[in-house]
């Protein structure tokens, strides 16, 4: 919205009005708008926005032009505080380590295999990816080499959680939750159900294990030995649970979105969000917000006290060319990130937007993001 100033003199003149112009902006604005092929989630570490694109891994600056390193990467970046490194997988199957200015730092393997990698989950300098092998690989990041230290067999191992005490948590497509010591050996598996994928756990502040499951379930495990506290249904299936202060949320298919108690699993609140799938992990914030994106890119926001809508925002409204059309996501599930002051970033194909929300990530709840913080790391810990 623009508002038009005039000024008054002394003796009555009132000045042209294109004399004076400023932008209010609101939340939910579109206050930055990048176009290139970016097709994969963003993470967010010291001011830059890393990006994965078919043609390139991306580092964004407000300030600056962005840098690309060339290359097919596919996935969500992960990042290490201590080592300061960033980790994407590659189409061509290896897992890549760059620094912040996106400089070369490692490959694992060496050799091509054609696997594919998903987010690895960070503890200072160890990280804990799952690869499309059925495995769950243990690497130490020695700041220009890689050691493999262990390995875990997981059929259709999703991402990864690791707890304060340094157990890893992965599910997989046998109808599993498994909990693995720092060297991935097998502490205890919880089999939920007779089959079907299990995904990304993720840890409250009591050490509950909270996971998903196709079609439709949700499920709640005591960190001792995997016992199953409660288990509820969905309004479909659901890939990213987030947990917040008050209550676990979950986006669904066909636009639900719903609130759960942390300790009974009982529904607080169910929401019909748009009309699109909400694969995407929603993002919980002060003030009593939660952000989540739709697959047609557009991002919602809501209040986690009922549920009730905030503002809805098109990005493509603010691309002159083609303009008004939803902006599609790319391949796989794209989540929004949000940085320390409070700017939601949201990708589509072939665009990136920063929106205002005025809000910052609430540290105090476990997990206010997808994979905990602003470095995407899947610790919850942070990573640090």
């Amino acid at each position: 919205m623009q508002v038009v100033l005039r000024t008054l003199s002394q003796s009555g003149a009132v000045s042209a009005p294109e004399t004076l112009s400023a932008y209010v902006t609101t939340d939910g604005e579109v206050t930055g708008l990048w176009q290139c092929a970016y097709s994969g989630s963003s993470a967010i570490a010291g001011g830059i926005v890393y990006l994965v694109g078919p043609t390139g891994f991306c580092g964004l600056r407000d300030s600056a032009a962005p840098y690309v390193y060339a290359g097919s990467f596919i996935g969500h970046p992960s990042f290490s505080i201590q080592t300061e490194h960033i980790y994407i997988g590659s189409e061509d199957g290896q897992l890549h380590a760059f620094t912040s200015t996106l400089k070369p730092a490692w490959v694992y393997p060496e050799s091509v295999t054609g696997w594919r990698w998903g987010p690895a989950a960070v503890k200072g300098n160890v990280l804990y990816a799952p690869c499309s092998n059925d495995s769950v690989y243990c690497l130490v990041d020695n700041g220009t080499s890689v050691t493999r230290e262990a390995a875990f067999s997981a059929a259709g191992a999703d991402a990864v959680a690791i707890d304060a005490a340094g157990n890893v948590y992965v599910g997989g497509d046998s109808g599993c939750l498994f909990k693995l010591t720092a060297g991935l050996n097998l502490v205890w598996r919880a089999s939920l159900q007779t089959g079907g994928a299990v995904f990304a756990p993720v840890l409250g502040a009591d050490g509950t294990v909270y996971c998903t499951s196709d079609p439709d379930r949700v499920f709640a495990l005591q960190p001792a030995d995997g016992s199953v506290k409660w288990s509820a249904t969905l309004g479909g299936v659901c890939y990213h649970p987030v947990i917040g202060p008050d209550g676990l949320y979950a986006g669904a298919v066909a636009g639900v979105l719903s609130k759960l108690d942390l300790s009974t699993g009982a529904s607080i609140w169910v929401r019909n969000v748009g009309n699109h799938r909400l694969d995407a992990a929603p993002v919980v914030v002060v003030d009593g917000y939660v952000y989540v994106q739709s697959d047609d890119g557009r991002p919602y926001c809501v209040r986690q006290s009922n549920g009730d809508s905030v503002w809805v925002c098109n990005p493509a409204d603010y691309n002159p060319q083609p303009r008004g059309r939803a902006m599609p996501l790319g391949d796989g599930t794209s989540s929004p990130a949000v940085d320390s002051l409070g700017r939601v970033y949201v990708v589509g194909s072939g665009m990136l937007s920063k929106l205002n929300t005025w809000t910052p990530l609430d540290v105090s709840a476990p997990w206010p993001k997808w994979q905990h913080d602003l470095y995407n790391t899947g610790n919850v810990g942070g990573g640090r």
